[in-house]
């Protein structure tokens, strides 16, 4: 699951993303990783920005992680392939 690893070692070396945003400079203060156990790791808010054809897959991946204290933001547009259903319909358990 993730990032490719390759590509998570070449923003960590350049702070920059050649693949989906060449040319701006990610800060130091953003922390880089392809594991979901770290990112959402003392997470408040939660920021889901990933195309609605992965949506309920990845947040079935991040279900160990998530606690009732944190606040989502759902950034993905489109529906569910099968199920026709807005991101904001989808839960883990439906």
């Amino acid at each position: 699951m993730g990032v490719w690893p390759y590509l998570v070692e070449t923003i960590l070396a350049t702070r920059e993303n050649p693949v989906y945003l060449p040319g701006a400079r990610i800060p130091e203060s953003v922390h880089v990783t392809n594991s979901l156990s770290v990112a959402l790791q003392d997470a408040r808010i939660v920021i889901i920005a990933i195309p609605s054809h992965v949506f309920r897959s990845v947040l079935l991946q991040m279900l160990p992680d998530l606690n009732r204290d944190m606040l989502f933001v759902s950034a993905a547009k489109g529906i569910e392939n099968g199920s026709l259903m807005r991101m904001s319909e989808l839960s883990p358990t439906r």
